[in-house]
């Protein structure tokens, strides 16, 4: 099926591509040989507005479809993996504000996203990957408040984002029913960082180990309900999927590209080895 794009997704893609010729592979492999978080490259994307992308028009976002997040990923991929990983985190906590947010979560955090500050997805722990439901992380209600303890592990962008999404059981023994979503703020007492994980490669967006120790947050706070957290955690990520298509298309041509370039400057018995 051929897709034609709008004027704004073609100005947007131009916009990307530019910015990624000019500054973002350059800062890419600086970064990655550095083996720190690319501030840099995060702070030229807010400059244009990618991470307020998804928030709603109401909150003073965009309110980008999946075409236009795709776009976006598949030049990000291009040219700086690093922040398409970085965006795929952040992107993942927009459907459940959508499904499950209360009028406070949802202004909010929208408006956060809006104001281009960075969210991270906090659902995996060191027992609980693909069997999300085998969380170990709990949050129980102590009054009007939910307390929150537990690790998190492989969190993109952990100790880098400005808000959290985290998933804890609120009903031991229920399974996937009884976990549920809460937004926490960076600045949570008793949040904090644990191990900085060493990668292979797109070592310029930070993964992270998230540890929760007595974090405090009112009941305004939880998303969608009690024991509706996995569901909206599915429904992020199915949003991301589509868009983790067009990272990969993204990785595949830049690697086509440069094979291409050596194949034509890489010179064997007298000629290129292209011909």
């Amino acid at each position: 099926m051929c897709i034609e794009l709008t004027e704004e997704q073609r100005i947007l893609r131009d916009t990307l591509k530019k910015l990624g010729k000019d500054k973002l592979e350059r800062l890419t492999v600086e970064s990655d040989r550095a083996d720190k978080f690319d501030h840099e490259s995060l702070g030229l994307l807010k400059e244009i507005g990618i991470f307020g992308l998804p928030a709603p028009v109401k909150y003073g976002g965009s309110e980008a479809n999946a075409t236009t997040l795709t776009i976006v990923l598949e030049e990000l991929g291009y040219f700086s993996p690093s922040m398409a990983c970085t965006l795929i985190g952040h992107l993942a906590l927009v459907r459940p504000l959508f499904l499950g947010g209360n009028e406070f979560l949802a202004e909010r955090y929208f408006m956060k996203m809006a104001k281009e500050e960075l969210g991270a997805f906090c659902l995996t722990e060191p027992g609980a990957g693909s069997d999300a439901a085998s969380l170990k992380t709990k949050a129980s209600l102590e009054g009007d408040e939910w307390v929150i303890n537990g690790t998190k592990c492989f969190i993109t962008s952990g100790g880098v984002a400005d808000f959290y999404g985290v998933w804890a059981v609120t009903g031991p023994g229920k399974g996937a029913d009884g976990i549920s979503l809460f937004y926490v703020d960076k600045d949570a007492k008793g949040l904090s960082v644990g191990k900085i994980e060493e990668k292979m490669g797109m070592r310029g967006s930070q993964t992270a180990e998230m540890i929760f120790e007595d974090v405090k947050v009112t009941k305004e706070y939880m998303c969608g309900g009690v024991g509706k957290g996995l569901k909206l955690a599915f429904e992020g990520l199915d949003l991301v999927r589509c868009g983790l298509g067009g990272v990969s298309c993204g990785l595949a041509q830049a690697a086509l590209d440069q094979a291409i370039q050596y194949m034509k400057e890489r010179h064997q018995f007298g000629r290129p080895i292209a011909q």
